[in-house]
Order: structure tokens, then C-alpha cells, then sequence
């Protein structure tokens, strides 16, 4: 498998139809059956230039609400017909809070694909606003780190893994993912292995937003474009130190 596994179908039993539509009640979901709904959130941003709507793919289908000037923008996109665009000021989507984004000691996996308009430091995804930090991906700019960051508490958050790229320039798509497979956080860009850590935590189950973009108190925004968002609660599709081929289309529907 060279270090990485990657299912369209994860190879889990689920209790319904198996493209995703289960017998199971949004109300019911807990930490516990979170593996038989494994994909939480996916949005591939489709629609037309300047929209302000989005839909989430997955069963859950979170509302999804357009902050300040961010919008769709169909002059760039990895893949379908547009992507979130957001401008480097209060821009951003964010979600409310729900449990399918607490991770607790659980396997996770989050991915999606950023474009950068201006190289500057940008928290990419997040459930994190002060004193209800829980976790987030931040770019750091000068030293093209990309840094996964959690939180047991709420309080500041620490960095659980790391990893240096080559260069990041501007108007190029890099694919973002991260994951947790029970022992060890792990980062890739690009399918390529950046860095690992295995100080694991019991994240804090915060009760902020879940932002795209920008953080929950609007600090390091992100300024380009964000497209193909996925989380994966209970399962860790990439793993090992190894490479993998990033994804070469829309992510299938859940």
C-alpha cells in the first residue's frame, strides 16, 4: 500500500446504503458511531461566479454561511466549476459547531486544496477561537512550515506535527492533508510526507465555529483560494511516513 491508503468506499461496515445514506438520525451522532458516517463535512464549492452559498455533500449537510466578501469565484478552481475565494480581511465560510468536528482520541483525517493569492501566514481550516481552541492548520509563510495544531483545554494550542515544503508561490494549487491514525499525527502537501508527531491528546470539544479561511477570531487569513474541503471523523485515510498521488478529481459523493 506504500504507506497510505485511500478509499472512495472506506473499509469500514456501514449501516446503510453505501454511498452513504444511513439508518441512523443526525441527532443520534456521538464519538462513538462516528465511524459509520465517516466523511463529517465535504464541499467541493460548486456553483456560479460571485455566490455566496455553498453545499456540504456529506449526510449531515452543515450549513454553510459566507463571511463578509467571500464568495465562489469560477476563474479558479482545482476541479467542478468554482472555488471559495477569499480576500485577506475578516473573509471567510464558517459551519456551527457540531460534534462531527470533536475528535476526542479518535482517527481523523482532513484535506483540501489552497491557492495562494498573497504567500502570507493563513490558518487554512479551523475549530479555534480564544479560550475554545480546539485544532487548526496554519501556514507559516517565512519558513513554508505547515503546522497542524490542538488543543486538550481550549487554551493555546500546541503544535502536533510540522513539516517544511519546497516553496510557496503564488498562483499554484497545493493539495493539504492531515491525519491521525491512533498513535501519530501526520502532515503531507502535495502527497509528499512532511513531518509527524506523537504527542496525542484528547482534543477539547470547543463550542466555536468550524471557519475556513480564517480562525474564529479572525487572525492569519487566509488570502487566495480554498476548494475540495473533506474531514473524515473516525477513520485515517492517509497513513505511514510514505507518498501518495493527491487526488486527481472532485472527491466521489459521500
Amino acid at each position: 500500500m506504500n504507506g497510505f491508503l485511500i478509499n472512495t468506499t472506506p473499509a469500514i461496515e456501514y449501516t446503510g446504503d453505501p454511498q452513504g445514506t444511513v439508518a441512523m438520525d443526525i441527532a443520534d451522532f456521538t464519538n462513538d458511531n462516528a465511524q459509520l458516517i465517516p466523511v463529517v463535512f465535504q464541499c467541493s464549492f460548486n456553483g456560479v461566479d460571485a455566490a455566496k452559498v455553498a453545499v456540504d455533500q456529506s449526510f449531515y449537510a452543515h450549513p454553510i454561511t459566507f463571511h463578509s466578501a467571500a464568495q465562489l469565484d469560477t476563474d479558479q478552481k482545482k476541479f467542478g466549476t468554482a472555488s471559495l475565494k477569499n480576500n485577506e480581511t475578516d473573509d471567510h465560510v464558517w459551519c456551527p459547531d457540531h460534534e462531527a468536528w470533536h475528535f476526542g482520541t479518535g482517527n481523523f483525517t482532513i484535506e483540501l486544496f489552497a491557492r495562494f493569492q498573497d504567500v502570507e501566514n493563513a490558518i487554512l481550516i479551523a475549530q479555534a477561537s480564544s479560550g475554545q481552541e480546539s485544532w487548526y492548520i496554519w501556514f507559516i509563510s517565512n519558513t513554508d512550515d505547515w503546522r497542524f495544531y490542538g488543543s486538550d483545554d481550549g487554551g493555546t494550542a500546541s503544535i502536533l506535527c510540522s513539516g517544511v515544503s519546497a516553496e510557496v508561490v503564488i498562483d499554484t494549487w497545493y493539495h493539504v492533508a492531515v491525519s491521525f491514525d491512533g498513535t501519530t499525527y501526520r502532515v503531507w502537501v502535495d502527497g509528499i510526507h512532511l513531518g509527524s508527531g506523537t504527542s496525542t491528546i484528547d482534543f477539547f470539544d470547543s463550542t466555536t465555529n468550524l471557519t475556513i479561511g480564517a480562525n474564529g477570531d479572525l487572525g492569519s487569513e487566509h488570502d487566495g483560494w480554498i476548494d475540495e474541503v473533506r474531514i473524515h471523523k473516525g477513520v485515517a485515510i492517509y497513513t505511514g511516513s510514505g507518498n501518495f498521488t493527491p487526488p486527481s478529481a472532485e472527491f466521489p459523493a459521500p
